[in-house]
């Protein structure tokens, strides 16, 4: 229990939080600049990288650290995908690609800073 406790529980309330923030029409924007947008999803996903990887490394620790970074990569990627499929069927919203690329770059820097800093660590 104490493992489901510290490592999917957080997941699962975050990608649940990801998913009723896409969920809401018009969503709070805590910055107006003009790429705002673009660095709430960079960020949003650099932790749900982080959260993934964490999962991926506690139940499959005996895979090589490059194998899971990829993978954990690729999850969260392919949340973000089907988070944006997601928006596509809110109303005033919509599908975007730069979105996505977004979610891809914050999901790769957040199992790149979570296996720089746990190296660090050891």
């Amino acid at each position: 229990m104490r493992s489901f406790t510290f490592s999917w529980l957080p997941l699962l309330v975050y990608a649940g939080l990801i998913f009723y923030l896409s969920s809401l029409p018009n969503p709070p924007q805590p910055f107006t600049f003009s790429s705002a947008d673009k660095v709430l999803h960079i960020v949003e996903y650099v932790i749900l990288g982080i959260l993934v990887i964490n999962v991926l490394k506690q139940y499959y620790p005996e895979q090589g650290n490059k194998r899971l970074q990829i993978f954990a990569g690729f999850l969260s990627t392919l949340y973000g995908m089907s988070d944006e499929f997601h928006q596509y069927f809110v109303p005033f919203r919509d599908a975007n690609l730069f979105d996505v690329l977004a979610d891809g770059i914050g999901s790769c820097l957040g199992v790149f800073l979570y296996g720089y800093f746990t190296k660090k660590r050891e």
